[in-house]
């Protein structure tokens, strides 16, 4: 999907995580795990370029044990200039940990895509927990870091208490997507807006921006890289869920029902045509790929609502799935007419999200004025806050909209979101109203503690700054 010399976007907390456990010195086992396209290739890939180590790196594919052993021992030679040898690929990490420590050097070997060699041999995970207790411990020369895509096989066979390698890892991280301003760093020169309207169609996944050109306006690039039979993203959201999960109409179809804006269990249940009572496992797995999220409203834990936690499959399901037929045909202008019809209704909910994601960027810009102790949305009977912050001395309440609105609906607004406030059971010595909008028409009359913003306002206290090329 992406060479090596690709840009490398804001994973520094998580480098620092694998640094540490080189840094530590002597023998360990790190697991790291996510889903395909999230960037864990290139994070390893990066933290190998920059300690002060050798690193060698081999990526499993399936097949036999037997083959996988001899491509290791390739990777071992063309990474070091060392020549190891072994009946299988545990004596051959063997091997190489032990010639380490008698020249006094140490290593990172990388196991990638784990789960296929792993699938090979059932006895492998056992061996190489035999092998951890009895030699590569010993010798403290190797950090073995295992990667895996299959989310809920290295949850459950590598990390589970099931497992043979249960109490071996030194340290283990699910790499999550991006965050929404994270995503920034693909994007340079571009407004605040444009930024949230790219995660709006992409999401977390490093290797989906990768593919949009920044050069370009963004509908250029929905056109070009979603919308045309062929792209790699045309057809990604299907491809994904067909290799992740065993019985993909049922995960489809609740997908299908929440880009149609089904958010309790019980629709998706009756849509998908399984018992509401079994749902529960097929939305455990959307979240472990990080797919879907459950949420309940701050400070209760009920009503539960789900909701896409990733924008390209609420992207892909909202504006793709609907119009296959048409795109098939060589459509896309009329597919594309469509989407912008209704984008800003699509992007009032994406914007909501993204803030939520972002209080703790918001607050160091000085946007949240309250410790986020505790945070969400709020809603009853019908009501709702998009965003409640606050931490026993100091709340805050913050409604958003995509679109421009004049001085009046937006004191409307705030007026509102005050009354609203009061049903919420927060109370607090100090509160604040914020309304974070599109644009503004006007100059409203604000009372104390509350504030209007503008999208360009808030990106210039993140320092976003620029302007998107245009289509």
């Amino acid at each position: 999907m992406s060479s090596p010399d690709a840009v490398f976007v804001d994973r520094e907390p998580e480098l620092l995580v694998l640094e540490r456990q080189w840094a530590r010195g002597g023998f360990g086992l790190f697991i790291l795990y996510g889903r395909r396209r999230v960037g864990k290739t290139r994070l390893l890939r990066e933290f190998c370029g920059r300690i002060e180590g050798r690193c060698v790196f081999y990526t499993c594919v399936p097949g036999s044990e037997e083959i996988a052993r001899d491509e290791l021992i390739e990777s071992i030679h063309a990474s070091l200039g060392v020549e190891v040898r072994g009946r299988d690929v545990v004596e051959v990490v063997e091997e190489l940990s032990r010639m380490l420590r008698v020249s006094g050097g140490r290593a990172v070997l990388i196991l990638d895509e784990f789960q296929y060699l792993a699938s090979s041999s059932r006895s492998l995970a056992g061996r190489l927990q035999r092998s951890i207790d009895n030699a590569l411990s010993r010798d403290g020369s190797l950090l073995l870091i295992l990667c895996g895509s299959a989310v809920s096989f290295m949850e459950s066979e590598v990390l589970g208490y099931r497992s043979p390698l249960y109490g071996r890892r030194t340290g283990s991280m699910k790499l999550a997507p991006l965050k929404p301003l994270q995503t920034a760093g693909f994007y340079k020169g571009w407004s605040l807006r444009g930024i949230l309207q790219a995660y709006g169609v992409l999401g977390g996944t490093p290797a989906y921006h990768r593919l949009f050109d920044p050069s370009k306006g963004l509908w250029r690039n929905v056109e070009e890289r979603i919308l045309t039979p062929g792209e790699y993203l045309y057809d990604e959201a299907f491809n994904l869920l067909r290799q992740e999960v065993r019985e993909p109409r049922v995960y489809f179809t609740i997908l299908s029902g929440l880009a149609l804006g089904k958010t309790r269990q019980a629709e998706l249940a009756g849509m998908a045509r399984v018992d509401s009572r079994s749902l529960g496992k097929y939305i455990s797995v959307l979240e472990g790929l990080d797919i879907v999220r459950r949420i309940a409203p701050v400070g209760r834990r009920r009503p539960v609502e789900l909701r896409f936690a990733d924008n390209y499959f609420r992207f892909w399901f909202t504006h793709v799935k609907p119009y296959l037929g048409l795109l098939e045909a060589g459509l896309q202008e009329e597919v594309l007419s469509a989407v912008r019809s209704t984008w800003s209704s699509y992007m009032g909910i994406v914007l909501e999200d993204a803030l939520r994601d972002s209080v703790v960027e918001l607050r160091r810009a000085g946007i949240i004025r309250p410790k986020p102790v505790r945070s969400g949305r709020w809603w009853y009977k019908g009501e709702e806050i998009d965003l409640v912050v606050w931490d026993g001395e100091a709340a805050q309440f913050v409604e958003v909209k995509w679109g421009v609105v004049s001085a009046r609906d937006a004191e409307r607004m705030l007026s509102r979101l005050r009354e609203k406030s009061r049903r919420t059971g927060v109370t607090a010595r100090r509160e604040y109203y914020t309304l974070i909008v599109g644009g503004l028409k006007g100059e409203p009359s604000l009372e104390e503690g509350e504030e209007i913003l503008g999208l360009d306002e808030v990106g210039g206290r993140l320092g976003i700054r620029g302007e998107e090329p245009q289509d």
